[in-house]
């Protein structure tokens, strides 16, 4: 290779070749054999999971959180990673605590509509990272944002060097968990009161793999014509 003009590499059947581009030398392996190239949800319910997890995503995000869905994907040919939704950009900063409760809810969108299509005791581990980023979410806003039961900014831990106040963080625990246990409650109500909106979603995830903003747009017209959200209801 290293003595040949120029190396031209091609795909023969899923193998890397070496071609050198001068007449008389014959192509060689350049590496073993890869497999075909393709997404990794080939099972049905695998993709019929994935596809319900982001339906929830979309319809409590766009409903409760205000967002728009630029893209919803239940295949991808990533490992670790069964399906996304991207959002359009957030335009307001400003966090309320309704608006809090609202975005709190669309993050636990997937697990709630695991939870109404599969059951309390089917619910995947493909929920961790959104019960992560709620939880998370909620603690800083208790302890950080003057959004709790206090106007106290609040240390990460009682032994963190930071300076904030360390003897309240059982209280702000307890405040974040009860933000949560209000989220869930929304998340829940609102998949089930779009149980069709979110079975139209699932049903075109397990045709077309992904949805586009046009496409999602489609779907929210047809099955809930021209009404865009519903007034956010806290438990």
């Amino acid at each position: 290779v290293r003595e040949a003009g120029a190396v031209d590499l091609d795909w023969d059947g899923r193998r890397a070749v070496a071609r050198v581009p001068d007449e008389g030398v014959a192509s060689f392996l350049l590496r073993w054999p890869l497999p075909a190239k393709r997404t990794h949800t080939e099972d049905p319910e695998d993709l019929r999971r994935y596809a319900v997890h982001e339906a929830g995503h979309v319809v409590c995000g766009e409903l409760l959180a205000g967002r728009k869905a630029l893209q919803v994907c239940a295949r991808t040919s990533q490992e670790r990673t069964g399906g996304f939704v991207l959002w359009d950009r957030d335009t307001s900063p400003v966090i309320t605590r309704q608006r809090a409760i609202g975005r709190l809810a669309a993050l636990l969108g997937g697990w709630a509509a695991e939870r109404m299509i599969f059951g309390a005791d089917a619910v995947s581990t493909g929920c961790q990272g959104d019960l992560q980023m709620a939880s998370n979410m909620a603690l800083d806003l208790v302890k950080e944002t003057g959004l709790g039961n206090d106007r106290l900014f609040h240390a990460e831990h009682p032994e963190s060097p930071g300076p904030g106040f360390r003897t309240r963080l059982a209280d702000v625990e307890a405040q974040a968990s009860a933000w949560l246990a209000e989220a869930e409650s929304l998340a829940l109500r609102t998949v089930e009161a779009e149980r069709p909106l979110v079975d139209a979603l699932v049903a075109k995830l397990q045709q077309q793999g992904s949805l586009g903003p046009d496409a999602i747009a489609a779907v929210f017209l047809a099955v809930r014509g021209g009404e865009v959200r519903p007034a956010l209801q806290l438990a």
